[in-house]
């Protein structure tokens, strides 16, 4: 018996191909392999939100369709409630109006970033606000990246990592455990 989300997804799948297809005339082949694989690649995610990022892409991508990267990574980010990845330089925009006494919040990742740089009193005081915003700007986007590669992670992908990491954790322990006991031979031995 057919999943009725697998087999909702593998319409939507098809639809958006087509919608593509039709957008970007002569850019976008579709074939049952490559449908078989971006239903692979979009199997976890809801339907109706792969169906709205592709409506977003179109709207926003006039030149050339998609690949099922963006598309995938477009689906996440409208998941978590976002239109797309934030903007570097409108986060450090949220951090002067911050620095300007303002009662703006900052997002959570905006906070991080500042603390990973400083601290809005240490802001405040610098004289240097060119540097601040390239350390800041550094931060961010190495926080978006450590985001993005939890976020957009395949499961099975990010299982398999995760039990390397593993492996090599106890690879690292043994390779540690043997060099103190060579170390400790060398060192009785004086």
């Amino acid at each position: 018996m057919t999943d009725p989300k697998s087999s909702k997804l593998h319409e939507t799948v098809s639809n958006i191909m087509k919608i593509f297809n039709e957008e970007y005339p002569g850019k976008f082949n579709i074939s049952q392999s490559r449908l078989a694989v971006w239903c692979q690649m979009l199997r976890e995610c809801n339907p109706e939100t792969v169906l709205a990022a592709a409506y977003h892409l179109v709207s926003t991508r006039p030149d050339w369709p998609p690949d099922i990267a963006t598309v995938r990574r477009t689906v996440v980010y409208l998941s978590k409630g976002q239109l797309e990845r934030p903007d570097p330089m409108g986060a450090w925009g949220n951090v002067i109006k911050k620095l300007n006494n303002s009662e703006i919040e900052l997002t959570q990742i905006e906070s991080e970033a500042v603390k990973r740089v400083s601290s809005i009193g240490d802001l405040r005081r610098s004289t240097n606000q060119t540097a601040d915003r390239a350390r800041f700007v550094e931060a961010f986007n190495g926080i978006l990246d450590e985001t993005d590669r939890e976020w957009l992670a395949l499961p099975e992908v990010k299982a398999i990592a995760d039990k390397n990491a593993v492996k090599q954790l106890e690879s690292d322990t043994g390779v540690e455990n043997r060099l103190n006991g060579i170390v400790g031979e060398a060192m009785g031995r004086r």
